[in-house]
């Protein structure tokens, strides 16, 4: 009986390495994006231009990185795909306003970020966006 249990710890303890192992070797990869216009993530503006995006290995956060500076942004993903992916961001439009929807390609999937509370005043009002789809390059880092 003791065997047992000791044998079943050690199996459980060697699944969270190896878990753990996988979902950090997922975190080494950065997306980076051409974006032709200005957009919005959460309350923060972005001016249009060249930006790379990862996650940290703290769990639903997403770096947004322009020009040498970043900013990171907690809690505000919901991974919607598990699995290979092309990397890509996904853009809701309304009228000339952008709101950074989806990144694709990072850590091995694809996440969509929680809408912002303006963007949620305008879903609260019913305004359909557009979608606007980017496509990204993918870099492993080392």
């Amino acid at each position: 009986m003791r065997k047992t249990n000791l044998r079943m710890m050690a199996n459980l303890g060697a699944a969270v390495i190896l878990t753990a192992t996988g979902a950090f070797a997922q975190l080494d990869t950065k997306i980076m994006v051409d974006v032709p216009f200005d957009f919005q993530v959460n309350r923060e503006s972005f001016p249009a231009g060249t930006y790379t995006l990862h996650h940290t290995q703290t769990p639903n956060v997403l770096y947004v990185e322009h020009g040498g500076g970043g900013r990171m942004f907690t809690n505000t993903m919901n991974k919607i795909l598990v699995g290979k992916t092309k990397p890509h961001l996904v853009f809701a439009r309304y009228g000339d306003t952008y709101f950074l929807r989806q990144a694709a390609g990072i850590s091995g999937g694809a996440t969509e970020l929680i809408p912002s509370p303006r963007e949620k005043e305008l879903i609260a009002k019913r305004i359909t966006p557009q979608m606007a789809v980017i496509m990204a390059r993918s870099r492993r880092v080392d």
